[in-house]
């Protein structure tokens, strides 16, 4: 609750730690945390960049970011695209230093027979900019089954029903839990509109699951060659993408061999 703000501000401050690290949604901690000890990780930009307009727009610039950034002591970003647009977008030219995210200590390799009749998509996020409208229009006319991490809404679920997809929704899950659901999957889909770095590429990747992700940065740097690269405002490029994986196996094949490699560059140390 923002209502909690100033109070644990407060005890952050009476611990008197050697060092405060701010990573997640409260960049705005280190206005008031001492600067020589305070590093912020910031992760995305996208939301200022992509969605927002006029005064909340200003408003999320400098408290959520331009402040913040100049205020700490050091400053992280989790790809180099999020370094860029922290110079570009933002405006500040503070030195930041980029440390990747990484896949989670429990992922590993399990191999799975491709299902060709009726595979299983995975699909992470429901939120706007996770694309799930235009990756529900490119399976109509396939035979996949979709499963979504993330709540749905009424008008997804709508959506879904329309075009006549059978699909399982889950959310609220354990890293267990999704690390199962990357096993269970046949492809995995993340044609995402924008991203601080995009961790679904390296799970995938490190499961062994052939992978479908956005033509944009940072998306396309963390994947490499380990992705079929699609344009995410292309519906017709999304479904060509799965009929791909699905009718050409040596491709299929060679997706998921640089998938692991590439997954080697984010394990966790």
């Amino acid at each position: 609750s923002r209502l909690k703000i100033l109070p644990d501000l407060w005890r952050l401050r009476c611990l008197n730690a050697d060092v405060y690290h701010i990573t997640g949604d409260v960049n705005y901690f280190s206005l008031l945390l001492p600067r020589a000890k305070t590093v912020l990780t910031v992760h995305d930009t996208g939301h200022y960049v992509n969605t927002l307009k006029g005064i909340k727009r200003w408003l999320y610039k400098w408290i959520w970011l331009a402040w913040p950034i100049r205020r700490a002591g050091k400053v992280t970003a989790i790809s180099t695209a999020t370094q860029t647009s922290i110079r570009v977008d933002i405006g500040c030219t503070q030195a930041v230093t980029v440390i990747n995210n990484c896949h989670g200590a429990a992922f590993r390799a399990v191999p799975k027979p491709f299902n060709e009749e009726n595979p299983v998509v995975l699909q992470v996020g429901t939120q706007p900019h996770k694309n799930l409208d235009r990756v529900i229009g490119a399976l109509q006319a396939t035979t996949c089954r979709l499963c979504i991490i993330g709540k749905l809404s009424g008008e997804q679920v709508q959506q879904l029903k329309t075009a006549k997809i059978f699909f399982q929704n889950h959310f609220n899950l354990s890293h267990q839990d999704v690390f199962e659901l990357y096993v269970a999957a046949d492809i995995v889909c993340f044609a995402s509109l924008y991203e601080g770095f995009g961790v679904p590429i390296v799970e995938a990747n490190v499961v062994g699951r052939p992978l479908i992700t956005a033509n944009l940065e940072p998306m396309r740097g963390i994947a490499g060659d380990s992705a079929c690269l699609v344009d995410p405002t292309s519906t017709a490029a999304i479904e060509l993408a799965v009929w791909r994986i699905i009718r050409d196996r040596e491709y299929r094949e060679r997706l998921v061999a640089n998938g692991l490699q590439n997954a080697e560059r984010f394990a966790p140390s």
